[in-house]
């Protein structure tokens, strides 16, 4: 194994561990969004209406006979000798008297009309639909939440098993940089990346060159260091950084794939519904279609492949130290 090879599996290593550490983010993001019941506005019968209307009328009848009141009893204190004002307020409160005389028509009328409205057919058969309507949407949603709480369950092993790989990932990358090949300081995906790239294209054959080079290009701030930046903004490395340019956009079409994985298993939830009843029985249908434990058991023999590789690497550097 030379040079190249060794760098592929770090390369390989570094890049994984960059894809579980968002594939965990997007996956407990999820989590948080499932299993949450909607709230629906139950429909008001018609008796509930007709209250609201008869109590509203009594309101306004009430407030006018209690200002009628007050304004009467100013009129009384009030002294003989003020004309205007007794004239003003004797004016007033005959208004207030004839406002008050068709509320108090409009209150009998509304009375008998909310008496006759209960034997409305066409109001009541409006209620019956709109609260039949109520109680399939609640009924479904109740589906819902059952089936995403099922879900969330799967995502919350899966999440806990791929934070057990993505540990046994690093440990098997920090055993082969203890190696001693690649000197610490450049033991990062960035890094990597860039140094891989220039030695596999020929650009560079030993890694004193490779390490010049990219110290070169980060004076010259012709590196990005900061991988949040380098997502949101990916085609800015595409030149400087090809290899890493390469790596993250093959990264994001998987976590995409991640986000349309969990429309497709609450489908397939949906479906089982008609036909499997037990909970327990769905889960084993999801885990025999879990995206993650695949992944995990191809990286489990990958990272095997790669440390059977490493016990013929010393040997093998020794003699081509500079291959």
């Amino acid at each position: 194994m030379n040079i190249i090879s060794y760098l592929e599996i770090v390369l390989d290593m570094e890049k994984e561990i960059f894809f579980q550490n968002k594939a965990i983010e997007k996956i407990k993001e999820q989590i948080e969004s499932l299993g949450h019941a909607r709230k629906f506005e139950k429909p008001k019968s018609p008796d509930e209406n007709a209250d609201f209307k008869c109590i509203s009328s009594i309101l306004a009848a009430v407030g006018l006979i209690v200002v009628t009141f007050l304004l009467w009893c100013f009129r009384n204190e009030t002294k003989y000798d003020d004309y205007f004002m007794t004239k003003f307020l004797s004016g007033v409160i005959l208004i207030i008297a004839i406002i008050l005389s068709i509320v108090s028509v409009i209150s009998v009328f509304n009375a008998i009309i909310n008496v006759l409205f209960l034997f409305d057919k066409t109001e009541i058969n409006n209620y019956n639909k709109a609260y039949d309507e109520y109680l399939k949407a609640t009924e479904n949603d109740k589906i819902r939440v059952n089936n995403e709480l099922i879900l969330k369950s799967q995502l919350e092993s899966d999440v806990e098993q791929l934070i057990q790989q993505n540990l046994s990932t690093k440990r098997t990358l920090e055993e082969i940089y203890n190696k001693g090949i690649i000197y610490p300081k450049y033991r990062n995906f960035i890094a990597i990346s860039y140094i891989y790239e220039i030695i596999a294209s020929g650009q560079k054959k030993h890694l004193g060159e490779a390490y010049d080079s990219f110290e070169y290009l980060s004076r010259m701030d012709k590196i990005i260091f900061d991988l949040e930046c380098i997502l949101t903004s990916l085609e800015q490395i595409k030149n400087n950084q090809y290899m890493l340019y390469a790596s993250i956009k093959e990264i994001n079409g998987r976590l995409d794939y991640l986000i349309t994985l969990k429309s497709d298993m609450l489908e397939m939830i949906n479906n089982l519904s008609d036909n499997v009843k037990d909970t327990a029985h769905k889960l084993e249908e999801l885990k025999k279609n879990s995206y993650i434990a695949t992944y995990n058991s191809e990286r489990i023999k990958k990272e095997i492949e790669y440390l059977n590789k490493m016990k013929y690497l010393s040997g093998d550097f020794d003699e081509k130290s500079d291959d």
